[in-house]
């Protein structure tokens, strides 16, 4: 049996932001490049912090995969602060099992199993509901996926 894992944390602070270019001045523009959306993507827009192990089991043909991943919280900060909105951590499960044979494998697998989403947006972020998910969302928002697939080595 192999047996993997990993953690990352991270932080990210914008500490300062060039002023506009002479050239936007000159010519009557001053846009604020880097506005409270912007800074709170780059802040607080993805996990701080995400943990995976993984494991998987070999037995003569046979090899079933087992893996799990923890994405932190993560915050969307709209142009509007009383929008502001904090997703909270999700585990997300993927399985498979596989049979080789000569040079062919055949796998039979899922991602997602626990058919995790993520949390909704709330009305305010989800362009009048058409959106129900934050597009930041460290992973999809399509529930389980079930697959199969033939691999022949050459």
């Amino acid at each position: 049996m192999d047996l993997t894992a990993g953690y990352n944390y991270s932080e990210t602070e914008v500490r300062s932001v060039a002023a506009n270019p002479a050239a936007l001045s000159d010519n009557g523009l001053s846009l604020e490049r880097i506005d409270r959306t912007e800074r709170g993507r780059i802040e607080e827009g993805f996990p701080r912090d995400k943990f995976l192990i993984n494991s998987s089991w070999n037995l003569e043909h046979w090899t079933l995969a087992l893996g799990a991943t923890r994405y932190g919280k993560f915050s969307t900060r709209p142009a509007d602060a009383t929008n502001d909105q904090t997703f909270g951590a999700k585990w997300v499960v993927d399985a498979s099992a596989s049979y080789k044979v000569d040079r062919w494998t055949l796998t039979l697998g899922a991602d997602n199993v626990l058919d995790e989403y993520p949390d909704e947006n709330n009305f305010a972020n989800s362009t009048s509901g058409q959106f129900p998910y934050s597009n930041l969302s460290p992973f999809g928002f399509n529930g389980a996926y079930v697959y199969g697939r033939i691999n022949y080595r050459w």
